[in-house]
């Protein structure tokens, strides 16, 4: 398996208690998609792998998009994990594009199922979208896996337990 970036930095950077920016100047820079899979076309035939992890915070959206059209567009053969967000761009059409391109596991940080934490941690996510981008990756025979913080400051129990019950009712 053949570690990648898409990108440096994130394109969220709002995560109150995260520190990933600063390692990068706090500035995005997503790499040009055709220019990526130049990258994993060569590494592919170079190493004789087929299997890539995106090695990004999070792989936006528009990226992941523009590199499974690319991917399929030239038949590469090529199965894929990769960090995301859980973003309202997310359709059930793009995850079964991204199933198409290999796509194989998302990581995505939910981190509470709590929306008084969400909004403390400035998440930005909403629990609808976490129940139907889940269902469509799930659909679309992507696995998805969820990071969760317990103990996020101000934590009470109930809001702890709220998002175990929110996981365990969500899951398939």
């Amino acid at each position: 398996v053949l570690p990648l970036l898409s990108s440096r930095g994130c394109y969220w950077g709002r995560c109150t208690f995260c520190d990933h920016s600063f390692g990068y100047s706090g500035k995005y820079r997503p790499r040009d998609t055709g220019l990526l899979y130049n990258d994993i076309d060569i590494l592919k035939n170079k190493y004789g792998t087929g299997f890539f992890t995106f090695q990004d915070e999070g792989v936006s959206p528009r990226s992941i998009s523009a590199l499974s059209d690319k991917i399929i567009e030239n038949d590469l053969n090529i199965s894929w994990l990769a960090d995301s967000r859980f973003e309202p761009a997310f359709s059930e059409e793009m995850s079964r594009k991204m199933a198409r391109a290999g796509c194989k596991m998302l990581y995505f940080g939910l981190e509470s199922g709590n929306e008084r934490i969400l909004a403390c941690m400035d998440k930005g996510i909403k629990k609808e979208n976490v129940r139907k981008i889940c269902k469509y990756c799930s659909d679309a025979g992507i696995w998805t896996h969820l990071f969760l913080i317990f103990g996020f400051p101000t934590e009470t129990p109930d809001e702890a337990k709220e998002t175990m019950n929110f996981v365990l009712a969500n899951s398939s």
